[in-house]
């Protein structure tokens, strides 16, 4: 839903005021954590807080280090929105055999009770720890992350799942079929597969018909790998929530639901907009909501993260 864009102000503060009283569970590292999502360590924004996920973007400069290790807050998928490379440092008061480092694997990662090492766009493992733009990492809460060096700077998603059960069903669209196949048909491999999640990296080549007229199986979050664009096929239909929910948005912060329908948020924090959809943005689309038709004006990849429970 990346070519329409801002709720109103009504609704946006709307939104953050359902924030507030509804509020997306909190996630908390313990005091003097070394962990990056606690702020003030890298560069971070987060673009999407709802009851579901949270998604951080950070970003990591050439030379940092995380001197300690720590345990994670939550189960996290790590995305790399650009080629990373990694070095990790001595640390003599970790586990011999760290349970949430494991050696690379591809694949799906499968029970959701093992960690999984890193999975490249190809679905091949990593070597060296090069980390490929694209490439995953699904790591649990109370996992070990070890002492790094960042040798070649990147940007990741860290996108945090939460124990939330609030849904957004789109009653218009309960008499639609689900979409059987995700991406509607394009070319698409899944990365990850557990009891928690799916990740499949779709390729859409371009004038590709994205069919519609259907509604998502899974809530949804949309990450774009690559620059992409993208059209509506016709009018959107005006019946269903995601159509009337949205209309133009300006550059301004993007403020995303508790749990509805949440438009295009772009990197910087911003509602996504202009021709090009550039990678690193990310959508947030609950279950039982409205799949319209879209025609990809330009080659791109997506990673759709649909999550089970």
């Amino acid at each position: 839903m990346s070519r329409r864009t801002v709720l109103t102000a009504a609704v946006a503060a709307t939104a953050l005021a359902a924030a507030s009283i509804v509020g997306a569970p909190s996630i908390h590292a313990a005091s003097g954590s070394v962990d990056e999502l606690e702020g003030g360590k890298v560069p971070l924004t987060v673009l999407i807080d709802n009851d579901k996920v949270r998604v951080n973007l950070l970003t990591f400069p050439t030379g940092y280090e995380r001197s300690a290790h720590f345990k994670r807050r939550s189960d996290q998928l790590i995305v790399y929105l650009d080629e990373g490379q990694l070095e990790r440092l001595p640390d003599p008061t970790g586990p011999a055999s760290p349970g949430g480092a494991p050696p690379a694997q591809t694949a799906p990662c499968d029970p959701v009770h093992q960690a999984c090492g890193s999975s490249t766009p190809d679905g091949s493992a990593p070597s060296d720890g090069l980390e490929p733009r694209g490439s995953l990492n699904w790591r649990l809460k109370g996992a070990y992350a070890p002492p790094i060096r960042v040798v070649k700077g990147y940007r990741a998603l860290y996108i945090e799942l939460k124990p939330g059960t609030l849904s957004s069903p789109d009653p218009a669209a309960a008499q639609l079929p689900y979409e059987q196949v995700t991406g509607g048909g394009a070319p698409a491999r899944t990365l990850i597969d557990n009891e928690r999640l799916r990740a499949v990296l779709i390729s859409f080549p371009k004038d590709f018909i994205r069919p519609g007229n259907l509604r998502r199986r899974y809530d949804t979050v949309i990450v774009y790998i690559d620059d992409g664009k993208l059209a509506d096929v016709g009018p959107p239909p005006a019946q269903y929530a995601v159509v009337q929910a949205f209309s133009h948005h300006p550059n301004a912060r993007a403020v995303c639901d508790p749990i509805k329908d949440c438009d295009s948020v772009g990197p910087d924090g911003n509602w996504a907009g202009g021709p090009v959809t550039l990678r690193g943005t990310v959508a947030w689309h609950p279950k039982d909501g409205y799949v319209e038709n879209l025609r990809i004006g330009q080659a791109y990849r997506a990673l759709y993260l649909e999550l089970k429970n």
